[in-house]
C-alpha cells in the first residue's frame, strides 16, 4: 500500500469527483484521527477548517491544526481560528494542550482572518449545495453563523455533528452494551447547550452521529500499532495519545491499554458513508439538555416530530454501522495506509 504523503496535497485542493469537506473541531487527540482520515482519503478534499473551545482552546487547537497539516503535506488548508467562548477545562483526558502535553507550544498557526462563522457563511453561499460541514466540537461556530445568516447550515449539502446519544427508545440497548456512556453523556453537545439549541432548530440537512454508533469502539493498542507508522501523520497519532490511552484504559477497565476514537468513526462515515448500515428520521430532544436529572446534560432523539418543529429542518441519526470495516479504516490512519485498507465497500 502507498503512503500517505503521495499526492495528498493534489487532492485535497479537491477534483471534480472529490467530496469537499469543511471541517469545524476542537482539535483534542480524537479530532487529530478525524482530520487524518479526510486528509488522506482520495474522495474527500478538506476545503478548510475552523477551531472551537472544547477539548482545548480555539487558539490551542488551531496550534494543534497546524502541526497536524504539517505532518499531512497540507500546510495549505485554510485554517480559521475561533473567538474564547467557554471556561477552560482545566483537566483533560485529551492533556491540557488536547495533544497529550507532548509537543511545546512555540508553533504560531498560519491562519486566515476570517472567523469559523465567516467562513461557514461564505462556503455555503459560494458553493450551495455542495460542501459537508463536519462539526467534531462544540457547536459554538455554526450557532455564530447562524447570528449571520440564518439559513448559512441550510445551503451546505448535509451538516454532520459527531454528537448526541441516538434514539431515547434505544437507551436501554445503550445501558447494556456500553453503560459508561449514560454517566459520560456526549461531550459536544453538552459543553455549549445553548448553541446546541440553536442548530437544531435552524433549517437544514443534519446527519448525527452519536454515542449510540461512536461509543462501539474501543481499540486495543498492541493490535492497531503493532507496526511501526509509515508516515509522519500517523507517527503523529501516535504520539499524542499516551494520556488519552492512559485514561481509557483506566475507565473502562481495560485489561490491555485501548483507546477510543468517536470522532474517528464519524469522519470514516463522512468519507465512506457506505459503511452507514442504516439511519432513521428523527427529531433532537433539546429539552433533555436542560434536565437536571442528569449529571451531565444529554441530547436523544425522539421518533415523533415534536409541535411545532420546523419542517425546514431534517435530521437523521445513524443507528448502525459495519463495524469491522470502520474499525479497520481508522486503525489504518494509525499505520499511515493511504485511504484506509483497500476494502471499504459495504
Amino acid at each position: 500500500m502507498t503512503a500517505l504523503r503521495s499526492g495528498r496535497a493534489a487532492r485535497n485542493r479537491g477534483g471534480a469527483a472529490a467530496q469537499r469537506v469543511l471541517i469545524d473541531t476542537d482539535c483534542g487527540v480524537d479530532d487529530a484521527v478525524a482530520a487524518a482520515i479526510l486528509l488522506s482519503n482520495p474522495a474527500t478534499a478538506v476545503a478548510g477548517i475552523g477551531t472551537t473551545d472544547g477539548n482545548c482552546s480555539a487558539s490551542q487547537a488551531a496550534i494543534n491544526v497546524t502541526r497536524l497539516l504539517a505532518c499531512a503535506g497540507c500546510a495549505d488548508t485554510p485554517l480559521s481560528v475561533g473567538t474564547p467562548s467557554l471556561p477552560l477545562r482545566t483537566v483533560s483526558p485529551h492533556g491540557s494542550d488536547g495533544f497529550g502535553d507532548v509537543y511545546d507550544r512555540s508553533i504560531s498557526p498560519r491562519a486566515t482572518t476570517e472567523s469559523p462563522s465567516q467562513r461557514i457563511v461564505r462556503s455555503g453561499r459560494e458553493r450551495p449545495g455542495e460542501l459537508v460541514l463536519l462539526a467534531l466540537g462544540p457547536l459554538t461556530n455554526l450557532a455564530a453563523a447562524l447570528d449571520l445568516d440564518a439559513n448559512a447550515l441550510r445551503r451546505f449539502r448535509r451538516v454532520v455533528i459527531c454528537g448526541g446519544m441516538g434514539f431515547r427508545d434505544e437507551a436501554a440497548v445503550v445501558r447494556q452494551r456500553y453503560p459508561e456512556y449514560l454517566v459520560k453523556g456526549d461531550t459536544n453537545t453538552a459543553l455549549n447547550p445553548d448553541a446546541t439549541e440553536r442548530v437544531v432548530q435552524a433549517p437544514g440537512t443534519f446527519t448525527w452521529i452519536g454515542m449510540n454508533v461512536t461509543g462501539l469502539f474501543r481499540f486495543r493498542v498492541d493490535r492497531v500499532c503493532a507496526e511501526p507508522p509509515r508516515d509522519p501523520l500517523a507517527a503523529l497519532l501516535r504520539e499524542i495519545h499516551g494520556k488519552y490511552i492512559a485514561h481509557c484504559t483506566s475507565y473502562y477497565r481495560a485489561t490491555e491499554p485501548i483507546f477510543t476514537s468517536h470522532d474517528g468513526v464519524a469522519a470514516t462515515l463522512v468519507a465512506n458513508p457506505s459503511l452507514i448500515r442504516s439511519q432513521q428520521p428523527g427529531v433532537p430532544a433539546v429539552e433533555s439538555l436542560r434536565s437536571v436529572s442528569s449529571s451531565r446534560p444529554e441530547l436523544w432523539a425522539q421518533h415523533s416530530t415534536a409541535p411545532g418543529y420546523p419542517k425546514t429542518s431534517q435530521h437523521h441519526f445513524v443507528t448502525a454501522v459495519n463495524e469491522r470495516k470502520v474499525a479497520d479504516c481508522i486503525a489504518a490512519a494509525f499505520r499511515g495506509v493511504r485511504g484506509g485498507p483497500r476494502t471499504v465497500d459495504s
